[in-house]
């Protein structure tokens, strides 16, 4: 049996006395202050144990179970006492499994990062002073059914100036030019199990130069499980809708587009530019106009000649009517008309504004030639206030139907005309400039709308 010493206490007193743990001394536990341990390792402290500041190395420390194959952390330390790095994993950095790494840097170890290595040594994201960097540029943050998942919030001591909270930013290795632009994209699960993009919000470059950027701002959603589709755009001209969406106040089942006079027609409706009519050089009209103005007033039409008593019409074909917003200046006459496809002055309709009998009012006159001759006409409003009113004219079967609105895409029926055999082919504007020329005796057009 080997021998052996037992020994209940050991009482080191005495700041230079220690327990020597090897044969050549420099291995030794210590206690050379009040509630401080030292362990020696060749001659240096490596571990200091104290109650006031914990536990102090001087060598990298490894938390392992020893068999080679677990993971372990690793608290290793510079030698310039500049870098201090927390590696959570089996090779300290290495290319093997994902690696966390927090390492502290710099004079003073005035820097911090963290870092997430993938497997094969990669950084995936890296935390800094300046904010989390991910290097594929994918971030995903999951939370439970009922958790905010991100909240983002930012205290200052500002009470009456807009701060910015978060910011998502796109920039390119390239010079950016026009339609450059970042994307919010919103994704939802569907009842499939399968998650798709269910709405987008992107902003983009109208122009990209610098100092004088013009910037749009795009909401998309979807519909019928197509792909995404632009619905409102806001850009530097306001607001823009796609085609057939409207603006529906609260309680209202209506929608502002379908009540709006003229049912926010497209700028080729507005006449931006000529509407590219023929003008009839037959009966008793005398071909263009003098004047085709789309500048004076913007999506407007205006109609003015420079010979007195001069009639026009400018029409296209149409085999089922004609709607048009309008109105007109004093002594002349603004209209439509529908025909068949003679070039003559018979088989027609027209329905117009003309001078009312109380100075500076309007009224709405209508003629027709239902063919051999027969021909109808008559005031049926009169004294009505000068504005912009659309008016109406549809051909069904054998009966003319005339309408009229002021601030309505619903105008009102004033009048039937019957024994209408003909059969439509043409449908345009009227203008007719009075007994004098220039001045306020002008056709505005705000738009048609030929079927």
């Amino acid at each position: 049996m080997a021998s052996k010493i037992t020994v209940d206490a050991v009482d080191v007193d005495g700041n230079a006395d220690a327990i020597v743990l090897d044969g050549d001394g420099d291995t030794t536990i210590s206690a050379p202050a009040d509630d401080q341990i030292d362990f020696e390792v060749g001659g240096t402290d490596v571990v200091v144990l104290d109650r006031a500041t914990g536990l102090r190395s001087v060598v990298n420390i490894v938390l392992d179970d020893g068999s080679g194959d677990s993971p372990q952390i690793q608290f290793v330390g510079g030698s310039n006492d500049d870098t201090v790095t927390i590696f959570l994993d089996d090779d300290a950095g290495g290319a093997g499994e994902s690696d966390l790494v927090i390492q502290l840097a710099g004079a003073g170890l005035a820097s911090a990062s963290c870092i997430f290595k993938e497997s094969g040594g990669a950084n995936l994201w890296t935390i800094i002073s300046n904010g989390l960097h991910s290097v594929n540029g994918y971030l995903r943050i999951d939370g439970g059914l009922t958790a905010v998942i991100i909240d983002a919030e930012r205290q200052t001591s500002i009470t009456n100036t807009i701060t910015t909270v978060q910011q998502l930013s796109h920039t390119t290795d390239d010079t950016a030019a026009a339609e450059f632009g970042g994307r919010l994209l919103l994704k939802l699960e569907d009842d499939g199990g399968a998650e798709e993009n269910a709405a987008a919000m992107d902003w983009i470059w109208d122009d990209a130069a610098a100092a004088s950027e013009d910037s749009r701002i795009a909401f998309s959603i979807r519909e019928g499980g197509a792909a995404l589709a632009e619905a409102v755009r806001i850009d530097g001209g306001g607001i823009d809708l796609v085609s057939g969406k409207d603006v529906y106040p609260e309680g209202d089942g209506g929608g502002l587009f379908q009540r709006a006079p003229n049912h926010w027609r497209t700028p080729t409706d507005h006449f931006n530019s000529d509407p590219n009519y023929t003008w009839a050089a037959y009966a008793h009209f005398d071909d263009a106009p003098s004047t085709e103005d789309f500048a004076t007033f913007p999506s407007i039409y205006l109609v003015q000649d420079n010979t007195a008593d001069d009639d026009h019409y400018g029409y296209a074909a149409g085999s089922a009517g004609i709607y048009c917003r309008l109105t007109k200046g004093p002594s002349c006459e603004a209209g439509i008309r529908i025909q068949d496809h003679d070039d003559d002055n018979e088989d027609y309709a027209e329905l117009k504004l003309i001078d009312g009998t109380t100075a500076g009012t309007f009224a709405l006159y209508y003629a027709a030639d239902v063919g051999g001759g027969a021909f109808v006409d008559g005031t049926l409003i009169d004294n009505m206030p000068a504005a912009f009113y659309l008016i109406r004219l549809m051909k069904s079967g054998n009966n003319i139907y005339c309408y009229i609105a002021m601030d309505s895409p619903y105008p009102l029926l004033v009048t039937t005309i019957g024994g209408m055999t003909w059969t439509m082919a043409r449908a345009g504007i009227l203008y007719s400039q009075g007994a004098a020329t220039g001045g306020t005796r002008v056709g505005l057009y705000d738009f048609v709308e030929i079927s």
